[in-house]
């Protein structure tokens, strides 16, 4: 006896946008400068990640 398989093909589509709604701007979490170079961490960056650059920037940024 042999089996029969449907293929549903998923159909998305977009949602329309809204002019009236305004864009969602980043949170600024913590802003570091040293020897012209400036670091900027946003909320909702990984914290591990934020250390490590700010390490290496402090030591390589002569």
């Amino acid at each position: 006896m042999e089996e029969k398989h449907d293929i549903v093909a998923s159909k998305f589509s977009t949602k329309p946008i809204s002019h009236g709604q305004s864009q969602r701007q980043p949170h600024v979490a913590a802003q570091m400068e040293k020897a012209g170079i400036k670091l900027v961490i946003f909320k909702g960056a990984s914290s591990n990640l934020a250390v490590e650059l700010a390490k290496v920037m402090v030591r390589y940024a002569r």
